[in-house]
């Protein structure tokens, strides 16, 4: 028997404010639900008190499945804090996260659109109107507190109406949708059950710090507005005005420029020509705008009555790979910081106190501090552990680049020299032990954006986010490069210069070379580029054939190009196509299911990526069961909140996230970490 089920509620709470606050003063206005394919209905809370018997019944049947539409992230929560019943997770199917599982939209009409069952997409906006209308407080001037069945008779059996389709839909849905990934074929139930436990779990939040640094920033917000205002004389009066700013730039100081966004001002900062006014125009303009110290006031409004965090994290929510994403504050972007640890522990202190006029730079002092906001509760302390560069392991080991295992293999024991140097040392044909401090920084640039196919114009990105000064760089290449990588460098700018930008010929020849470099000592990687692109569109163009390319299997199923892990997990492409574009397959993009576009390397990405997860995935179900419950993880680590005795450990976790799983075998693992009482980046 199944149950499929979905809740209306009303909440004084914004939702964006998460879930938990919001559920704290939640009523559920209907219930709708149905089971197997008998008719759907509509238990009207706010009219009778009394739970039906049958849908009771249901509930307390350990038998029965249920099925909700964000069942895991919405509904559960709801149940257990305003009706009292607390549903096991393994009873509860998710119709949004088994969409995830199949790269389809999310959203329940999205979803419906996808699967092609014919959305309404009027019934959808008529939906919001009527949550708007009936799930929120009534606006501010009316006198009314919020709208009810007495009030809007009419507009309440059209809410009644809406619950009931959302379920028809859910279900058709759910029979809809192929069950490998969700239920069948991996352990993705067990690792969605460890990840309800951690996203209810939470951690822990210094909201003292949280409030100080929101009001510094305020203060040196106001300040630096002022003194913009000063510099303008009127012209501009806050850091936010981007059109008055680039005007303004232009009239008084004859800067042509298109915009004031983050990397044109870094670029513009840069030149040593620029006279001291519009440096300080654009410095403020970069301090105002700085998004990371918007985190504090989203953590402040989503943080529990009790300082944690919960529900931060949304399964499955990168959907191309599997990856988690961030719900709320976002904590899988918190910018690294740029304090010592003593400087940042000073600026922590300052901002928690409200002494914060002194820091010498308050934006840099709130940015750096964010990630110290996650504390460990009393008597506990926090045991982070990361693996180490486990996407460039697990690229190497998928393309079968048997030197880069083996050279990651002896570095974990250690001998020889870092994968920056060994890179580097690859591409220029010189001994790692020889490669300098900046030249590895070169060769981690060159690990970080060559291993997905990235040209030249990604390289020098890359370079330009490490600070790397491009026309220096193409001085040093040029001195030490092989001539011939050089020859062929300059035969393939032919073909670029109208592309170039302000980039110079030199740069681009330089980080060129660079790249040409990089996959002359990674051949097997780039064929695997070009490999996993053939198979693609074999699959495609003959959907009953299934393609072998090393570890991985492509085949083709409800009308969908999958790629099978070794995990056993299986990547979906919904309606691939291949034509004189290239590869694409339908996906989300801002809310459209539309068609988008794919190659050899973005298909090696996303497998890297997924496999990276499923070690992570695996590896936070096992630091569970071995009592080292997660609070948080942050791409490839994990944060433990555990007793503060020393039988809890880094040594412990680290052997944890390491322990191989057997379809991994080969893949050599490595993590590293270390305890702290508040959350920092090593």
């Amino acid at each position: 028997m199944i149950l499929f089920a979905d809740l209306e509620t009303f909440s004084t709470t914004p939702i964006d404010q998460g879930v938990d606050r919001y559920s704290d003063p939640a009523e559920v206005l209907l219930f709708a639900w149905a089971i197997d394919d008998l008719e759907v209905n509509v238990w009207d809370v706010t009219q009778d008190a009394e739970m039906p018997a049958e849908l009771r019944a249901c509930l307390e049947d350990p038998k029965c499945l249920t099925v909700w539409h964000n069942g895991l992230g919405f509904d559960r929560v709801i149940l257990r804090k305003a009706m009292g019943v607390d549903l096991p997770v393994a009873r509860v199917h998710d119709t949004a996260v088994h969409a995830l599982s199949l790269a389809l939209p999310p959203s329940l009409s999205g979803l419906c659109s996808a699967l092609g069952l014919g959305a309404d997409q009027s019934k959808d906006a008529h939906g919001k109107r009527l949550i708007q209308l009936f799930s929120k407080p009534a606006p501010a001037n009316h006198t009314c507190r919020r709208y009810t069945a007495q009030t809007h008779p009419t507009e309440w059996q059209h809410f009644i109406d809406y619950a009931k389709q959302d379920v028809q839909a859910m279900r058709t849905c759910f029979k809809s949708m192929n069950t490998w990934n969700y239920r069948d074929n991996y352990l993705d139930p067990l690792a969605l059950a460890c990840d309800t436990v951690i996203n209810e779990r939470g951690v822990q939040v210094d909201t003292a710090l949280v409030r100080g640094a929101i009001e510094a920033v305020e203060f040196d917000v106001k300040r630096m507005n002022s003194r913009l205002a000063e510099i303008t004389q009127g012209g501009v009066t806050t850091g936010n005005q981007r059109d008055k700013m680039i005007a303004h730039l232009r009239e008084h100081w004859d800067l042509a420029i298109n915009d004031v966004r983050a990397d044109t001002v870094r670029q513009l900062l840069a030149d040593d020509t620029l006279c001291d006014e519009v440096r300080e125009i654009l410095t403020i303009r970069s301090y105002v705008s700085t998004t990371s110290t918007a985190k504090y006031q989203k953590l402040l409004d989503s943080v529990g009555t009790d300082d944690r965090l919960r529900y931060a994290f949304r399964f499955l929510g990168a959907s191309r790979s599997g990856r988690w994403s961030g719900r709320g504050p976002q904590l899988h972007n918190m910018p690294r910081g740029s304090l010592d640890d003593d400087e940042l522990d000073a600026a922590i202190e300052s901002l928690r106190t409200g002494q914060y006029e002194e820091l010498p730079n308050i934006m840099q002092a709130a940015s750096s501090a964010l990630r110290g906001v996650f504390i460990a509760k009393p008597e506990h302390k926090l045991v982070v552990c990361d693996l180490s560069n486990i996407e460039g392991r697990v690229l190497a080991w998928l393309a079968g680049e048997d030197w880069k295992v083996q050279a990651f293999r002896e570095f974990d024991h250690g001998m020889g020299s870092d994968l920056y140097k060994r890179a580097y040392g690859a591409a220029f044909g010189i001994d790692p032990h020889e490669v300098t401090k900046e030249q590895r920084q070169l060769g981690k640039v060159m690990e970080l954006s060559c291993g997905f196919q990235g040209g030249a114009m990604a390289l020098a990105r890359a370079a330009n986010g490490f600070g790397v000064d491009l026309d220096e760089l193409a001085l040093k290449v040029n001195e030490t490069i092989d001539p011939a990588v050089m020859k062929r460098s300059r035969k393939e700018l032919k073909s670029m210069e109208p592309e170039l930008g302000t980039m110079s010929q030199d740069a681009w020849l330089a980080v060129n070379a660079l790249k040409i470099a990089w996959r002359q000592a990674h051949e097997n990687v780039a064929s695997f580029w070009y490999q996993l692109e053939e198979a693609f569109t074999s699959v495609v163009n003959t959907p009953d054939s299934v393609e072998r390319v090393g570890k991985l299997t492509l085949g083709y199923e409800d009308d969908a190009l999958f790629i099978q892990l070794p995990s056993n997990r299986r990547l979906w492409y919904p309606a691939p196509r291949v034509d004189n574009t290239g590869l694409g397959f339908m996906t989300e993009v801002n809310n459209f299911w539309m068609v988008t576009n794919t190659y050899g390397g973005k298909l090696v990405e996303n497998v890297t990526q997924a496999v990276a997860r499923d070690i992570l995935a695996e590896a936070m179900i096992r630091a569970e069961g071995r009592g080292y419950p997660v609070v948080m993880h942050v791409h490839d680590e994990l944060v433990a909140e555990t007793p503060d005795i020393a039988a809890f450990n880094i040594t412990t976790l680290a052997d944890i996230m390491t322990d191989q799983p057997v379809w991994a075998k080969g893949l050599p693992l490595a993590a590293a970490g270390f305890e702290c009482y508040r959350y920092r980046k090593d």
